[in-house]
Parts: C-alpha cells; sequence; structure tokens
C-alpha cells in the first residue's frame, strides 16, 4: 500500500490537471 502513499503525494504535490 505504500505505493498508494507515495502516489498521493505525488498527486498533493502537483496541480489538479483533472
Amino acid at each position: 500500500y505504500l505505493w498508494y502513499i507515495s502516489f498521493s503525494i505525488s498527486l498533493a504535490g502537483l496541480p489538479p490537471l483533472n
């Protein structure tokens, strides 16, 4: 589930693309 945490952090660090 670590990949999910990293993925969430990545999305949080990136501007909303949608």
